[in-house]
C-alpha cells in the first residue's frame, strides 16, 4: 500500500507529464522548460525534431521543413503575442530575409539547431535578417549565422522596436560590411534592443569602408545588454579614410550599453583581440561617443569589461562611463 504522501508525489509527477504533453500548455514553469529547449538527454529538457511548433507544442506543423519555408509559414499564420520555434536538422544557404508581422503587440521567432551546430549562411549582399518593430528573433542552441566577405550590410539590423536575443552558444560570424558608411559588421542597432545570454558570440566580422563604425556591433539610438559570459571578439573596423571606431563595439548617439557580464575584447587581448586598422588606426575595442544634443552611456554592472593594453583616452571625447571600477 502506499503512503498518503507518496500518492500525492505521484499525483504531481502525472499531473506534470499531462501538461508536458499538452501543446498549449500555459504554465509558467512548463513554459520555460519548453521554450528554452536543451541538450539532448538532459533531464526535464525536450528534444524535438526539425520542423516549426507553436508555442510551447512539442509536436511540429505538418509538412513545414526549412528556414525560408518556416518563416513564410509564420507570416501567414501568426497570431498577437504567440511564439514559433523553427528547429534546423541541417545547414542551410539562404539569400537575405526582411522580417515582417502584421499583428498589434508583437511575435517572437526562436531559431535552434538540433544534434549539432547548424550554420544558416548568407548567400548574396544584404542583412540576413531584418527585424522590423513588434518582432523578436531568438538565435537558440547550436545556431550560427555566418555572413559573406564581401558583403555590403550587417549580418543582422534590428530596427526601432524590434529585438534580437543570443542565447546559449549562438554565433554571429564571418561577415564583411562594405559600404560607404559601415555600421556594424555583425550586427547593427539602428534603435531597436540587442541582448546576449549564457555563452553567445560575435566573433570575425569586419565593417570596412572609408567610415567604419563598429566591426562586431554598432549601436544607433538602441540598446546593447551583454550578460553571462557572451563575448565580442576578434573583429575589425578597417577604414582608408579619417574615421574608425570600435574594433568591437561602436555605441555612439542616445544609445545604451549595459554589461551584466561578458568581453568585449581590445587592442591587447591576443588572438580573441577587437581590432581597429587603416590610415585612421586607434588601438581600442570599443568607442563610446556622446554629441551635441545626445549621450551614450555604457553601464557595467557585475561583468568585467576586458579590454587589454587600452586607456580610456582611446575613447571618444565626453564618452560616459559608469558604475565600472
Amino acid at each position: 500500500m502506499y503512503s498518503a504522501k507518496r500518492k500525492n508525489r505521484l499525483l504531481i509527477l502525472m499531473l506534470l507529464a499531462a501538461a508536458i504533453a499538452l501543446p498549449g500548455c500555459g504554465n509558467p514553469f512548463i513554459k520555460d522548460i519548453l521554450d528554452k529547449g536543451g541538450d539532448e538527454g538532459t533531464p526535464g529538457r525536450v528534444t524535438r525534431t526539425a520542423g516549426i511548433y507553436v508555442g510551447s507544442s512539442t509536436v511540429p506543423e505538418p509538412g513545414i521543413s526549412g528556414l525560408v519555408a518556416g518563416l513564410t509559414w509564420i507570416s501567414s499564420n501568426e497570431v498577437d503575442e504567440q511564439s514559433y520555434r523553427i528547429v534546423l536538422d541541417a545547414n542551410e544557404t539562404v539569400g537575405p530575409q526582411s522580417l515582417t508581422t502584421g499583428v498589434t503587440t508583437g511575435i517572437t521567432i526562436i531559431l535552434e539547431g538540433v544534434g549539432a551546430e547548424r550554420i544558416i549562411q548568407l548567400s548574396s549582399n544584404g542583412s540576413l535578417f531584418t527585424i522590423p518593430d513588434r518582432i523578436t528573433l531568438v538565435l537558440d542552441k547550436y545556431i550560427t549565422l555566418r555572413g559573406a566577405p564581401g558583403n555590403n550590410n550587417s549580418l543582422v539590423r534590428v530596427n526601432t522596436g524590434g529585438n534580437l536575443e543570443m542565447r546559449e552558444d549562438a554565433k554571429i560570424t564571418g561577415n564583411t560590411h562594405n559600404s560607404s558608411f559601415s555600421y556594424g559588421g555583425g550586427v547593427y542597432v539602428d534603435g531597436g534592443t540587442f541582448t546576449m545570454n549564457d555563452s553567445a558570440s560575435v566573433s570575425g566580422n569586419t565593417a570596412t569602408t572609408t567610415t567604419s563604425f563598429g566591426g562586431g556591433v554598432s549601436v544607433a539610438g538602441g540598446t546593447f545588454i551583454m550578460n553571462d559570459s557572451v563575448s565580442v571578439s576578434n573583429n575589425t573596423a578597417f577604414a582608408d579614410g579619417a574615421y574608425n571606431r570600435g574594433g568591437g563595439v561602436n555605441i555612439m548617439t542616445i544609445s545604451t550599453l549595459t554589461m551584466n557580464g561578458g568581453t568585449i575584447y581590445g587592442s591587447g587581448g591576443g588572438p580573441d583581440a577587437n581590432k581597429l586598422e587603416g590610415a585612421a588606426s586607434t588601438k581600442q575595442g570599443i568607442s563610446l561617443f556622446k554629441g551635441s544634443g545626445s549621450s551614450a552611456i555604457a553601464q557595467y554592472g557585475n561583468g568585467d569589461l576586458i579590454i587589454p593594453g587600452v586607456q580610456s583616452s582611446v575613447l571618444y571625447t565626453d564618452a560616459t562611463i559608469t558604475g565600472h571600477p
